[in-house]
């Protein structure tokens, strides 16, 4: 009997690149066979729901009126998955990539495809303008995989048979792709310069010249039945008089207005993740991978993540640290929380890839480091400790040994536990027994029953006289 070698790859994608090496050319039910190999592959995400308090602090507590409870906090994982659906349907291009760029070999397939969605898409205006690929052409810039693109298969598939996320997601995709090959938008922007007396003013002002891409966005957004994006908040875009050099004004009226400055606003999900996108970016070297925090396809993971684990928390759109997280970036070691480890870990990487580093000693660097941190914060730091709370430091003080494992045992909220947290020892301060005998077990119970194996106590109730007892 013939014996071959399994392999099993995360996606299909992935099985057919490895098999094509591999020489596993026969097309099985499954998997491809070939050469002594057999390679197959996993398919599908495994998601759950947020709990109802997570889309809004409302449904934390259960009403009838709140039904139904319609998501939003998945959203950006959702649209990952309409976008792994469309990678599969072959109509959109590998999803996972930060890349906002093609390669040079590319341009042909590119320019047929932009042509076409400019004759065919209702959000591409006239038609008439030729796609100006250059802009997205970066060989440099793509490395595994270049920026995500609806394929030529839109031309032959009915669109109004596709879900509704999965059409949304692939108009999305049509309609940056004309944006970032569209025609530039121009505008005149103008800074005037006014004396008065020994007082100076400035106003700026924004004439546009040309909507170039914008036209495309607008029209997009429209039918989404969007408002355009606003203008940022930094450009004023208040048409101005003409104006020459040296013209002076008379009979000028002249108010007094006060005011006051905002403080930076809250990140949304959205604002967080483009900052995610650029995080430390200058800090990185040029030819690093990765640049910024995470991938496209990990960091809305990570705010789920920080989300669920009690460091941030929602308000409505907007997310917020908690205090958990806030005593957690205070007490952290300065080098580990500054995305420049990231850049440092990276440039090393890179000379890893050209040899001029081996791997062994890009490990070994990373395991000292993390010994170095433990050796440098093996002491609570005294500044710290009022982060914990007064209550907090003496509830979590030793009161004895763990008769399980020989851990330290520490008091919580509602009673004695161990800090093993393999190890499920605990004592309640109100049990069974207790809560019937009229009372609960105190610290110094506690730290008798620990060390002693029993405890005296006096006055417990006694349910056949409803007395206590002397």
């Amino acid at each position: 009997m013939e014996q071959y070698q399994l392999v099993i790859a995360e996606k299909p994608s992935v099985a057919q690149a490895l098999a094509a090496v591999l020489g596993a050319k026969k097309k099985q039910d499954g998997y491809l066979e070939g050469n002594g190999w057999l390679v197959s592959w996993c398919v599908g995400h495994l998601v759950e729901l947020a709990q109802p308090g997570a889309y809004d602090e409302k449904y934390a507590k259960w009403r009838y009126d709140d039904l139904p409870i319609l998501p939003a906090s998945w959203k950006y994982q959702v649209t990952l998955d309409y976008l792994q659906s469309l990678y599969e349907k072959k109509l959109a291009t590998y999803p996972r990539t930060d890349s906002q760029y093609i390669t040079a070999d590319m341009q042909a397939t590119v320019g047929s495809l932009a042509l076409w969605l400019w004759q065919n898409m209702p959000f591409a205006g006239d038609g008439n303008a030729a796609p100006e690929l250059e802009r997205i052409i970066n060989d440099s810039k793509v490395t595994d995989h270049h920026a995500i693109l609806p394929t030529a298969e839109i031309a032959h598939t009915d669109l109004s048979a596709l879900p509704a996320g999965e059409k949304d997601v692939l108009m999305l995709l049509a309609a940056r792709l004309l944006c970032a090959t569209g025609q530039p938008y121009c505008f005149e922007a103008v800074t005037a310069t006014l004396e008065a007396e020994t007082y100076r003013f400035t106003a700026k002002g924004k004439t546009v010249l040309l909507d170039g891409w914008k036209e495309i966005e607008r029209a997009f957004r429209s039918g989404l039945k969007q408002t355009a994006k606003p203008e940022d908040e930094s450009e004023d875009t208040a048409r101005l008089p003409e104006l020459r050099e040296g013209q002076r004004f008379a009979n000028i009226s002249a108010s007094v207005r006060e005011g006051k400055t905002n403080p930076p606003k809250h990140y949304t999900e959205d604002s967080l993740l483009a900052a995610m996108e650029t995080a430390g970016v200058d800090e990185m070297p040029d030819d690093a991978e990765r640049k910024g925090l995470g991938t496209s396809a990990t960091r809305a993971a990570t705010l789920e993540k920080l989300v669920s684990t009690g460091f941030l928390q929602r308000k409505k759109k907007q997310l917020i640290p908690s205090d958990k997280g806030v005593h957690l970036i205070a007490v952290l070691p300065e080098g580990i929380k500054s995305p420049s480890l990231t850049a440092e870990w990276e440039s090393m990487l890179k000379q890893v890839e050209r040899g001029e580093m081996s791997a062994t000693a890009f490990m070994e660097g990373i395991a000292g480091l993390v010994c170095d941190l433990i050796k440098q914060n093996n002491t609570p730091n005294a500044a710290y400790l009022p982060l914990l709370g007064k209550a907090n430091a003496d509830n979590h003080k030793r009161i004895g040994t763990c008769p399980r494992c020989g851990g330290s045992v520490v008091e919580g909220a509602k009673g004695f536990f161990c800090e093993n947290k393999a190890c499920s020892f605990a004592l309640w301060k109100s049990n069974y027994f207790f809560s019937n005998k009229k009372k609960s077990i105190t610290k110094s119970v506690a730290a008798t029953l620990l060390k002693e194996g029993r405890v005296f106590i006096s006055g417990l109730y006694s349910e056949k006289t409803g007395k206590p007892n002397s």
